[in-house]
């Protein structure tokens, strides 16, 4: 799922249930940003996300690439 929101293409949307494969946790995106390298670089995003116990952290879009930590739930887009 790639939603826009303003300028920002982002494969995550707030709402979105997450899970961490190092830890067994389940989370769910709570907000995004993005960030730029360099005025022509594509954006990188960076996600907050709010973990089962609470806490709330950030972590980038290379956790959800292949081999990252981080996945979708399935049925959560």
């Amino acid at each position: 799922m790639i939603r826009e929101k303003g300028k920002d293409r982002t494969p995550f949307a707030e709402g979105q249930e997450v899970w961490d494969r190092s830890s067994s946790m389940e989370g769910v995106v709570i907000d995004h940003a993005s960030q730029f390298t360099h005025p022509q670089a594509a954006p990188i995003f960076v996600y907050m996300i709010r973990w089962e116990d609470g806490q709330v952290a950030s972590v980038s879009e290379a956790a959800f690439r292949q081999g990252g930590d981080l996945s979708v739930k399935k049925g959560s887009d």
